[in-house]
């Protein structure tokens, strides 16, 4: 992996430096004025702004170059924004995983009391169960999911203990009050959809939530991105003018000598030698003929 990403590093830099060094010199100078300007370097002010279409690739925003100030303020406000989210989530995500828990729960219990309704409803219809007067000394009205009955919570299935609704059941002692437990168990199912539609409606918040941090994260980035990017370019341009710098040394060893001169002897026939021994020459065959 650190091999990769050294691979990818070298790539980038190599690419920035290349595209710096195509650059105009000029355009190249006065582009890097401006960003070292806008990253406050060496105390410099400015706001930064550029046009150049390298400007518009270095810079975080939509074509223009954030100040050192912004750049901080923006990340400050990101980071701020970054740990209210992550508290959030947090929140979040413990409230989602109790109501999923007592959701299973109640599922079960709702599952094994419609089983235990099903059981006791065969068993009226077989002994023909008929009214019982007699008071049950442990007897007390079944509790449903909601916890407690009519008068208690108001129907909040969340309210209830996930035990009560597995409780045995008691045998109902007339037909009218088995079709009453079923009502309630109809109503019980009805309210744990409820809370079963509120469970799911959290879990898209989570969701919602964790989108929005990778979000921050990304922009974030983004930002720091530009912001080395930059910097980047300021090497770059650096290198470039030492570049071009080192070459003009080079060729201009002697501003008045031709540059084949300055570049040193290449086994050519000194101009200079040739005429002065044609001159030679020429001076010889008139004093012969004088």
């Amino acid at each position: 992996m650190r091999s990769i990403l050294n691979t990818v590093k070298s790539r980038y830099d190599r690419t920035i430096s290349e595209r710096t060094q195509r650059l105009d010199p000029d355009v190249r100078r006065e582009l890097a004025d401006e960003v070292e300007a806008a990253l406050n370097i060496h105390g410099a002010g400015g706001d930064g702004s550029s046009h150049h279409e390298f400007g518009a690739s270095v810079s975080p925003g939509a074509g223009t170059t954030l100040t050192r100030d912004e750049i901080d303020s923006a990340i400050a406000e990101i980071d701020e924004a970054l740990i209210v989210s992550r508290a959030k989530l947090s929140e979040l995500e413990r409230s989602e995983q109790f109501v999923g828990v007592r959701c299973r729960r109640y599922r079960l219990a709702l599952e094994g009391r419609a089983a235990e309704l099903d059981r006791l409803s065969s068993a009226a219809a077989a002994a023909d169960v008929a009214p019982d007067n007699e008071e049950d000394a442990g007897a007390e009205e079944q509790k449903d999911v909601e916890g407690g009955g009519d008068g208690g919570d108001g129907g909040d299935i969340s309210a209830q203990h996930p035990r009560t609704a597995a409780t045995p059941m008691r045998p109902p002692k007339s037909a009218q009050e088995l079709a009453e437990m079923r009502e309630k168990q109809i109503k019980d199912e009805g309210a744990l959809v409820k809370v079963v539609e509120t469970h799911r409606n959290m879990l898209a918040d989570v969701e919602r939530m964790r989108r929005t941090i990778v979000d921050l994260e990304g922009k974030r980035e983004v930002i720091l991105h530009g912001r080395d990017m930059a910097r980047d370019f300021l090497i770059a341009a650096a290198e470039a003018e030492e570049l071009e710098a080192a070459g003009e040394l080079q060729r201009g060893a002697c501003p008045l000598t031709p540059a084949s001169v300055a570049r040193g002897p290449r086994n050519e026939v000194n101009v200079s030698e040739v005429d002065g021994t044609r001159g030679t020459a020429q001076s010889e065959e008139v004093s012969e003929h004088e």
